[in-house]
């Protein structure tokens, strides 16, 4: 089944993960870990690469980029995540890791363009 969370509800759920004994670095930890796990399968073999984080509570918004191809990490740089509403220097990106639950921009046809494919992973968050 497809879970869908505004940013509101996904900070309520990693606040209960949180109060059930988990904690925001760990939290933290496994979004790192699976979208690692998830780009080594695309990109098997050592290389370089930038990572720039935006603003968001947890980098959640921060930004690979590969070699040919350009990652989002939770929802692209400039993209809101509740309403899909673009920046006018909004990252273009060519895929987008989500954590726990797809947000509502990425179910909105003129935000997925900005999203490339979408990916969402599990990181221990109901």
């Amino acid at each position: 089944m497809m879970k869908i969370y505004t940013s509101a509800q996904m900070r309520e759920r990693e606040q209960a993960a949180v109060d059930a004994g988990s904690s925001f670095e760990q939290l933290m930890e496994n979004a790192g870990t699976a979208a690692a796990s998830d780009i080594l399968q695309h990109f098997p073999v050592p290389g370089r690469c930038l990572v720039v984080c935006g603003k968001g509570n947890n980098g959640g918004d921060g930004l690979n980029q590969m070699p040919g191809m350009r990652i989002a990490l939770d929802m692209p740089t400039g993209l809101n995540c509740d309403t899909g509403q673009a920046d006018e220097n909004t990252f273009m990106a060519d895929m987008t890791y989500t954590f726990a639950a797809y947000k509502p921009a990425h179910l909105m046809a003129h935000a997925k363009a900005y999203c490339g494919k979408i990916v969402c992973l599990d990181i221990g968050i109901d």
